[in-house]
């Protein structure tokens, strides 16, 4: 072997190496809120959950690829994965390029702009996520249908995405999956502190945690912290955040995952971000309890969102409807907490006035109050 190919190669491994432990040092503060390992099988497990050498192949290559046509955008527990398993029935799509190797986020969401690619959120690198324009070009070749997607359930609540979408993708139109803002709040909280947890634990990461990115003791203690001045001025001041790269308390939510419930279910205020940027009519909302209450009518308006050659035909939708309903993420373990009758009541009358304007907002009633 050439002593210039040896060196070559020694050199994609040794900046293979210093990629992923980087990245696994910062997804572990980011992500899960931990202090690192140095070593151990912590780290061995992430090595193989976060594909190092893919992201940089992807990284390098990004401006020879294309951005999505379709992003389902959150909110986190209310149908987002499902709705990407539809989605991916459509012909001719292509799915996304996701750091993670496990079930709910293979092939469906890519967590770009919520900084899990070490912070970076530049729009020119979130091509890395999707196709090269060599293989759409082929597709569109040979009279293929061709169409990509992203569905990263918490773009919703992050809010410096909608400006850094825009400037990636100008033309992406929208999914927004909603629920009842009470049971999405307790479906996220128990996600969060039993799934999470447990994944956190199996992974052997410990459970020493960053300073300021603890998560909230229970769910109550996350519902009013999520309405605290504190969250409110750590949100103001994500909003003018343009990257390149995300300072660490922003990703991927301010404060964490646990500490922003009421940004997840105050839906207008999220839903008002995308349409001041994208304009009116770009976003569709999808109510969860119309997967299975009323899915043909939930597919059509999918298929108004994706390329007019890459819409299913009727009898294509009609089985998918005789099928059972597509459950791809289940119910999270329950938290004492989630069954508390007075909490719940507190939380009901606080979204009360919210699910009002957004019933305004899009012009439909959904029952809630």
């Amino acid at each position: 072997v050439p002593r210039r190919g040896v060196d070559g190669l020694g050199a994609v491994c040794a900046a293979g190496g210093v990629f992923f432990y980087t990245m696994y040092r910062y997804v572990t503060a980011s992500v899960m809120h931990r202090h690192a390992p140095i070593l151990g099988r912590f780290t061995w497990e992430m090595l193989w959950l976060l594909r190092p050498l893919q992201s940089m192949w992807r990284l390098a290559t990004a401006p020879l690829r294309v951005v999505p046509d379709v992003l389902i955008i959150g909110e986190v527990r209310c149908g987002t994965t499902s709705l990407a398993g539809y989605l991916n029935r459509f012909p001719g799509c292509q799915t996304p390029f996701s750091p993670w190797r496990v079930g709910f986020a293979d092939n469906k969401e890519s967590f770009y702009f919520v900084g899990h690619y070490l912070g970076l959120v530049h729009p020119l690198f979130y091509r890395m996520a999707f196709p090269t324009v060599f293989a759409k070009w082929w597709q569109t070749l040979r009279g293929k249908p061709f169409f990509t997607f992203d569905a990263c359930a918490q773009y919703a609540t992050a809010p410096w995405v909608p400006h850094l979408l825009h400037r990636a993708a100008p033309r992406a139109k929208f999914l927004y999956c909603v629920r009842e803002p009470v049971s999405q709040n307790v479906s996220w909280w128990n996600f969060e502190a039993k799934n999470a947890a447990t994944f956190s634990r199996d992974l052997c990461c410990g459970d020493t945690f960053v300073a300021g990115r603890e998560p909230q003791p229970s769910l109550g203690a996350g519902f009013r912290y999520s309405r605290s001045d504190e969250a409110a001025q750590l949100y103001a001041a994500a909003e003018a955040l343009r990257g390149p790269v995300l300072p660490l308390w922003a990703a991927t939510w301010p404060k964490g995952q646990t500490a922003a419930l009421t940004q997840n279910g105050r839906y207008a205020r999220n839903l008002e971000r995308y349409e001041s940027v994208f304009g009116k009519g770009s976003v569709e909302v999808v109510e969860l309890q119309e997967l299975s209450r009323d899915l043909p009518g939930t597919l059509r308006r999918m298929a108004r969102v994706v390329p007019a050659s890459c819409r299913p035909g009727e009898a294509q939708m009609e089985a998918w409807c005789g099928a059972p309903t597509l459950h791809a993420n289940g119910n999270a373990a329950r938290d004492r907490d989630s069954r508390d009758e007075a909490l719940l009541a507190e939380m009901k009358a606080y979204y009360a006035p919210y699910n009002k304007e957004f019933e305004g907002m899009v012009g439909r009633t959904f029952g809630w109050n």
